[in-house]
């Protein structure tokens, strides 16, 4: 079943990040930066996320090598909608698969009264239009969420509706990833 939005701050409040409590005993965190105070007094500051993680994983975040030389800026009133063949009344643009996880963008058109089978791995943020979720309703600017293996998720717009989906990408052939292996995911 797809999570709202609000439902996932729900889930996110029931489990605070241990990490962060533990590295709370020797620094701070402050608008996204740990500071850690040293023996000798001195302040040593880190992103809050790498600190995290480098506690988390007790190694070095070592960044890849940028893939990118400048940011990608895509139009997608310039891509054609192409209608799906499984669902009538669903067209998608697709702007892009990105790295070989294969993170991707979408975007979807669902005429009123279609219903579309969301993709596990994915959040759909709504840009126009609006519809139902199983029981929960979703209108412009909804986001939705379908988890790793769920396979629940459908929605029926009721009026013509445009939705990004942000595919996010696939780890699992990262997770038997050793210390060979060192590099941190960036996106």
């Amino acid at each position: 079943m797809a999570t709202t939005t609000r439902e996932m701050a729900a889930l996110e409040a029931k489990f605070p990040s241990l990490a962060g409590a533990t590295l709370k005993k020797t620094g701070e965190f402050n608008k996204g930066v740990y500071t850690r105070i040293l023996p000798d007094g001195r302040k040593k500051n880190m992103d809050g996320y790498q600190a995290s993680w480098e506690y988390i994983n007790q190694r070095p975040m070592v960044y890849p090598e940028r893939r990118y030389q400048d940011p990608v800026f895509m139009n997608p009133e310039n891509y054609n909608w192409v209608a799906q063949r499984d669902a009538s009344g669903v067209s998608r643009k697709r702007l892009g698969v990105f790295t070989e996880c294969e993170t991707l963008l979408d975007v979807f058109k669902v005429e009123a009264g279609a219903s579309m089978k969301l993709d596990e791995r994915s959040m759909y943020f709504v840009l126009s239009g609006n519809g139902r979720a199983g029981f929960p309703r979703w209108d412009k600017h909804s986001t939705l969420y379908v988890a790793r293996g769920d396979s629940s998720g459908e929605i029926t717009a009721d009026t013509t509706s445009e939705l990004l989906r942000i595919g996010l990408p696939d780890l699992s052939a990262l997770a038997a990833r050793t210390e060979a292996h060192p590099k941190a995911l960036a996106g």
